[in-house]
């Protein structure tokens, strides 16, 4: 923990020191993820494991991102690089080790919409857990673990909270379709596992149990159906403080806390497709259902869906249209959990993109438009256009 603070401190007064410059704005964009992987990759060579290590080959992810986005009355625009690496370790053939930190770094004028968005200067981690096989492939997991395996949708993908996990896959070999069983109980922190708090949580809780089914019917055809049921307890107040800036429905106590109105207890439904018309044409197509069945009808559904057919316009390169279309009311869910894309609850939106891609590489122009279901004091309608570059699978 004293190396991630450590880390963290450096990295505050870089960016502070870019505030000052526009020039090393963009210079530190560049020039911190070329350090760090330099120093990630001769940290490698040092230490190259023999052919019979226990270590699983390292990888990272890259993300650059320029952006704009526009709100009722401001302007935000500037650069962002986020670094992902995933690294494990096999004590024996039944217990494995796996950790998933991440750090990303933003210059240029930030939206003040959500502080905690992705587009933030943080180190923090996405899982570090330990996970034990037992009899029929059941695997127990313990840590902190990344919800989009156990919250898959709209209902808190991209957080990680302290849990543990039970996983229980049954395979179907003939018609070549896969079921898990996952279920978890979680501590839901007010920021994730990336910032720390002075409230006490341990009160707090998550509940959830689904079901995943993935089938490939043919060579060219293959569905994913999940179906998962959750139940939020005693979220603190300064969980509920965060969540009322984000949509959700929120008594305020006083000026530093609040309180939820109702409870989060519902179910989210997901289904997905990909079809192979030729070697030169696939389409790919998600939608999501999510209902808090503790909220009034009015405020407790949400949904999206998305088409993104792909074109082959070589051996190596896809053209993919983008269509994303969303409405969350305001307490489908816990706001300050929800997906960061379709900008938390109370919302409703599109978002438009061009993809080009390969099995390596990203580069994404996407366009987006939010507007409020209800309007609040504390959300804005906004306009945001993103340039992606994602890189995958990096070995070190």
């Amino acid at each position: 923990m004293r190396f991630l603070a450590i880390i963290k401190s450096k990295s505050d007064y870089l960016v502070e020191r870019a505030k000052m410059n526009k020039i090393s704005n963009l210079r530190l964009i560049v020039i911190v993820p070329i350090l760090l992987l330099t120093i990630t990759r001769i940290l490698a060579e040092d230490n190259l494991p023999s052919p019979k290590s226990n270590f699983i080959a390292p990888k990272i992810d890259l993300l650059f991102s320029v952006f704009s986005v526009t709100e009722d009355a401001s302007i935000s625009k500037g650069a962002a690089t986020s670094i992902e690496g995933h690294f494990g370790y096999l004590l024996d053939e039944n217990i494995s080790l796996t950790l998933w930190p991440v750090t990303s770094f933003i210059s240029g004028q930030q939206t003040s919409r959500d502080p905690q968005s992705p587009l933030t200067n943080s180190i923090y981690l996405n899982e570090a857990s330990v996970e034990m096989k037992l009899a029929y492939n059941v695997k127990i997991k313990l840590g902190t673990l990344y919800q989009k395996d156990y919250l898959p949708g709209m209902a808190g993908q991209s957080k990680s909270f302290p849990a543990i996990a039970l996983i229980a896959p049954i395979n179907f070999e003939t018609i070549s379709q896969f079921i898990e069983l996952r279920t978890q109980a979680a501590v839901p922190t007010s920021s994730g596992i990336a910032n720390s708090t002075t409230e006490l949580q341990s009160s707090s809780s998550l509940l959830s149990a689904g079901i995943w089914l993935k089938s490939n019917w043919n060579n060219n055809f293959s569905t994913h159906l999940s179906l998962t049921k959750f139940k939020f307890n005693h979220l603190s107040s300064q969980i509920a403080t965060d969540s009322l800036q984000r949509g959700n429905t929120v008594i305020k106590l006083n000026a530093s806390s609040g309180s939820f109105i109702y409870n989060y207890s519902g179910n989210e439904i997901i289904f997905s497709l990909n079809y192979l018309f030729n070697n030169d044409f696939n389409l790919n197509f998600k939608t999501s259902y999510i209902k808090n069945n503790s909220a009034p009808r009015d405020l407790n559904q949400g949904y999206y869906f998305a088409i993104k057919p792909g074109f082959k316009i070589s051996a190596k390169y896809t053209l993919r249209p983008v269509l994303e279309k969303y409405h969350v009311q305001s307490d489908a869910m816990v706001a300050v959990f929800s997906d960061t894309r379709y900008g938390r609850t109370n919302r409703d939106g599109h978002r438009l993109g061009l993809n080009l891609e390969t099995n390596k590489y990203l580069l994404e122009l996407l366009v987006a438009q939010s507007n409020l279901i209800q309007p609040t004091p504390f959300q804005s309608a906004d306009r945001s256009i993103f340039i992606n570059l994602e890189i995958d699978n990096i070995p070190l």
